[in-house]
């Protein structure tokens, strides 16, 4: 079937930014007594793809006076002011990519970091909408958004889901959406190195 939508993630499929991230993240989270930083690593390494408010409820639920809510908002303003690297070619694939199919974007980031990022290099109004997890933590919720908005009930079928962790995939399973792993491990049916590659794939759709 042919493609007509792509679901891109923000952090490590577009931007090079979540080593910084974290380092924020944890520079943040040395403000809090008692704060256990190996269950920090291990949590931020393992689940990336998880809302940043579930990751700081896993590293302190056993704190029963840690309001995850303020934590994730004061940590979002952090992130708010750091500046976003895109991948080399990134921009001006997003611009080329958007002539030819619909764009979405899903990110673990906040809303205002996404479209700060977006805006800043004038590629905000080449995706249709813009998902984020500090309203919606679920990102199977942001492809029922996704496919909602299209009014196509074959939208799963006629996208490609673009991510960089091997648990995304599992999203785009559920959803029988085809997965494009970003970074070759020459694991899945569908690799690039990087989104400026995504031609090679495309090309047969």
């Amino acid at each position: 079937m042919k493609k007509e939508y792509l679901i891109f993630d923000l952090d490590w499929t577009l931007i090079e930014s979540m080593s910084d991230t974290v380092k924020i993240i944890t520079n943040y989270l040395k403000q809090i007594p008692n704060t256990d930083f190996e269950k920090v690593r291990y949590v931020f390494s393992t689940t990336p793809w998880m809302a940043l408010k579930k990751q700081i409820e896993l590293i302190y639920n056993w704190y029963n006076d840690i309001d995850s809510e303020k934590i994730t908002l004061e940590i979002y303003e952090q992130l708010l002011k750091q500046d976003a690297n895109f991948f080399e070619w990134i921009i001006e694939k997003i611009k080329e990519l958007s002539n030819n199919y619909k764009l979405f974007l899903t990110t673990w980031n906040s809303t205002e970091v996404a479209i700060k990022y977006l805006t800043e290099w004038w590629i905000k109004d080449k995706f249709e909408l813009i998902y984020w997890s500090d309203k919606i933590l679920k990102w199977k919720d942001h492809l029922e958004i996704f496919k909602e908005y299209s009014l196509d009930k074959d939208f799963y079928r006629k996208s490609f889901y673009i991510w960089d962790w091997n648990s995304d995939r599992e999203f785009a399973k559920s959803c029988n959406i085809d997965f494009i792993h970003v970074w070759n491990s020459k694991i899945y049916k569908y690799e690039i190195d990087s989104v400026k590659d995504i031609d090679i794939i495309l090309s047969n759709y």
